[in-house]
């Protein structure tokens, strides 16, 4: 179907009309060829469009999800982003406060027979990180048991081996933090200890006279400082990450709320693009049918009424006659580039006959088969042609009160030439009548 033209729609129906072949079956051929047509654009279209409609679906769920997500952190933070550099500052201030009680019980890692500072420095850091973890784990099993204990639990069976689960847990979690807090002790008393006996060592000095008189404050003051800096880098650090966690959170679902939205309002169009689309060349299609239809219908009353005009046998001699003409002079136009390559005269004069007459005889045996049995196009190219009679013209202006016996006759070829049927008998019987 798209390789046919309306000109060969055009020829076909003339050809049909001028045999008197009915049109019905070429008319319905033209319409299940254009029915094929609208069903192979819906069927490319669809796939398109379901993918469309699947996307839409998913790109929905999300942006609710997402929406309702986003809302619930705005209800969290009271519709204010959440601060980023606060928490921030106080993630880094928790890493400088590791950082300076690890170079502060890296000397009694010595007595641990760590000789290097670096090695000292990095096991005394492992040393208070693993036990701030420890306590902001137990701290938080602590608090989700608190939690579960509060919520009221349907199945008794198992929620009795919940409880037990995460009693256990906490206070193995305990345990263990109980044990790391119990070694800084031990490790600051032992820092104490150090910075003692080094100051007794001093031969004078006012710092030699403070140790030797305040030792309990000095132990003191360093158990407290080793022991206390692990819990607050616990606490702060927790507040400091979930502060981060939820700026971040924020954030992420405002950006993730857009973009959805954004991706469906895109996809909406795209998908409304498709249908209109699909609309529009499936409208294109029936106007084209249409067109057609009406074409052929058109041209094959007019191959009825005009009918085939056979060209005359002289024409198409007379054009035989001048291809072989016009083939014979441009054999003796090439003959001076030939004659380097054929010396012989008689010889080009025989190729030249032969050319002339080969190439002649195939046209004059095409022209002569398209004059007896001429294709579509060439019928419809040489149709006949109604001419219109001057006696007839003067007839239709002339006036109706003159001649009342005309009026009938100039009106019924008046209402036939613009149906466009039976014009040639109209057409004779006006001509009679003007004869008449």
């Amino acid at each position: 179907m798209n390789e046919l033209k309306i000109k060969h729609i055009e020829a076909e129906a003339f050809q049909a009309g001028t045999q008197g072949v009915a049109p019905n079956a070429q008319l319905s051929e033209l319409e299940a060829g254009f029915t094929g047509l609208k069903e192979r654009v819906v069927q490319e279209t669809t796939d398109r469009i379901k993918r469309l409609e699947a996307l839409i679906t998913n790109l929905r769920r999300r942006a609710a999800e997402a929406q309702d997500r986003w809302s619930d952190l705005q209800m969290r933070t009271d519709g204010m982003p959440p601060a980023i550099v606060l928490p921030l500052v106080v993630v880094l201030l928790a890493l400088l406060v590791v950082t300076g009680e690890a170079i502060f019980l890296a000397p009694v890692m010595d007595a641990l027979g760590i000789a290097d500072p670096v090695e000292q420095l990095i096991f005394a850091g492992v040393i208070v990180i693993v036990t701030s973890g420890l306590v902001e784990i137990t701290k938080r099993q602590l608090v989700s048991h608190v939690k579960a204990a509060t919520d009221n639990n349907t199945a008794e069976v198992a929620a009795s081996h919940g409880r037990f689960a995460r009693v256990l847990k906490v206070a193995v979690l305990a345990l263990f933090a109980i044990l790391s807090l119990t070694l800084v002790f031990f490790l600051g008393q032992w820092r104490a200890e150090q910075m003692i006996f080094a100051a007794s060592l001093q031969q004078s000095g006012a710092w030699k006279q403070f140790m030797s008189t305040n030792p309990d404050l000095t132990r003191a003051v360093v158990v407290l400082l080793t022991t206390g800096l692990p819990v607050f880098v616990a606490v702060v650090f927790d507040w400091g990450l979930s502060g981060l966690s939820l700026a971040w959170e924020w954030r992420k679902a405002r950006h993730q709320a857009h973009n959805f939205s954004r991706q469906l309002d895109q996809s909406e169009k795209k998908l409304e693009a498709e249908n209109e689309n699909r609309a529009s060349r499936v409208m294109e299609l029936d106007e084209k049918c249409k067109e057609w239809t009406s074409s052929y219908e058109h041209h094959h009353a007019l191959g009825q009424e005009i009918g085939a005009r056979k060209t005359p046998l002289w024409r198409v001699i007379l054009k035989i006659v001048a291809v072989v003409l016009v083939i014979a002079a441009i054999c003796f136009l090439l003959d001076p580039f030939a004659s380097d390559y054929l010396t012989s005269e008689s010889l080009r004069l025989f190729s030249y006959v032969l050319i002339t007459l080969g190439v002649g005889g195939l046209y004059a045996a095409h022209a002569i088969k398209a004059w007896d049995r001429p294709n579509a196009k060439q019928l419809f190219k040489q149709r006949a042609t109604l001419w219109r009679d001057s006696s007839i013209r003067n007839l239709q202006e002339k006036p109706r009160g003159i001649d009342k016996d005309f009026a009938p006759t100039t009106i019924d070829l008046e209402t036939k030439d613009v149906n466009g049927k039976e014009r040639s008998s109209s057409v004779v019987e006006a001509a009679a009548s003007a004869r008449a």
